[in-house]
């Protein structure tokens, strides 16, 4: 794929494509949220899904990437929902430390689409501005949040997991990402609807 100058690719455990001016699904999460035999079972049953890529689609690696990464952020994510031990987004004080840092260079760095915080992950929808790379957003969200949460929990080390998932939203899929975030609240039941979910954009007061 061909970079303009503000595109930027970086790979660390998975690829990361941003691109300029171009919506982002986004997901961080708390550090320590996947335990040892939680990650060994996902990387067993990822070497079944890398084989049924090849053989689905033979010579086509950007497609067997593709594919592989969205199943594995749909395993994690479902996990996610399930996982109840580090669950520190569910304070009231800190989950407001999250929004009010997420929604204060709205507009001004990038435009907010949609977002939910979760016990123990965040979600958003979020297109820079031109002038901005993700990286540096993310970067600045992380930081910022952890150090506040650290210092309201009095606790010392790494509050989030230090690479979380994102990727650029492509033609026809915005609305689908809209919605799978709105409702993820939903779908980890812990409310009926989307606008019940104080934590998000689709709250309703």
């Amino acid at each position: 794929m061909k970079l303009n100058p503000y595109d930027s690719f970086y790979r660390r455990r998975r690829p990361h494509w941003q691109r300029a001016d171009t919506w982002h699904f986004i997901t961080f999460r708390l550090e320590g949220t996947l335990p040892r035999k939680t990650i060994q079972c996902l990387n067993e049953e990822s070497k079944e899904i890398k084989e049924q890529l090849k053989n689905k689609y033979p010579d086509k690696i950007e497609t067997q990437a593709f594919y592989f990464y969205q199943w594995q952020f749909k395993w994690i994510d479902n996990y996610l929902d399930k996982q109840s031990n580090l669950t520190y987004l569910k304070k009231d004080e800190i989950a407001t430390i999250v929004r009010n840092a997420i929604c204060f260079y709205e507009n001004e760095k990038y435009q907010l689409n949609a977002w939910v915080i979760m016990p123990n992950h965040v979600h958003l929808l979020l297109k820079p501005n031109v002038e901005n790379k993700l990286k540096q957003i993310l970067q600045q969200i992380k930081s910022y949040t952890g150090k506040e949460i650290n210092k309201f929990l009095k606790i010392h080390g790494t509050f989030w997991q230090n690479e979380g998932f994102d990727h650029w939203v492509r033609p026809g899929k915005l609305l689908y990402w809209q919605n799978y975030i709105i409702n993820n609240p939903v779908k980890a039941g812990l409310c009926k609807s989307p606008e019940e979910w104080i934590w998000s954009s689709a709250y309703k007061k």
